[in-house]
């Protein structure tokens, strides 16, 4: 069953899009395809399952790499991917991306800001249904001390 709108709103939220695209505050519909299409060809599947190992935790989780995803969905802003104008996930802490290396030591870090965790990790590609699985250990010695 589709709900249907009265006219009136239909004809109101047309106006409404046509004055925000007009005044540079939306995407139109094929810059925002020209946006999807570049982030898939970083980001997705057909890119990531050619990388293994360091080279797919560096395009994934490194800020410091400004090819990366994290700093793609945190900070990139420029003409080639606007990223404000798809929300914002700036501010807090790296823990909210699950893995990240910390910039000040180059080490993996999982667990939260109470109970940071340094990992040593290793990716293993299952090629029959090309998903990854990151599997980590917490170093003994570093638990708690990222």
């Amino acid at each position: 069953m589709a709900l249907e709108l009265d006219e009136r709103i239909t004809r109101e939220l047309r106006e409404l899009y046509r004055s925000l695209v007009n005044a540079g505050k939306s995407l139109s519909g094929e810059q925002l395809a020209g946006y999807y299409s570049t982030f898939r060809s970083r980001f997705g599947t057909d890119r990531l399952k050619n990388l293994d190992g360091e080279a797919l935790l560096d395009t994934m989780h490194n800020f410091g790499n400004r090819d990366s995803l994290v700093y793609w969905l945190e900070f990139k802003d420029d003409e080639e991917f606007p990223s404000p104008l798809f929300g914002s996930i700036a501010g807090g802490s790296a823990f909210k991306f699950g893995l990240f290396r910390r910039k000040e030591t180059g080490r993996w870090t999982t667990g939260s800001p109470q109970n940071p965790q340094i990992l040593a990790c290793c990716i293993q590609r299952n090629l029959m249904t090309s998903t990854f699985k990151i599997f980590c250990q917490c170093c003994m010695r570093g638990k708690g001390s990222a």
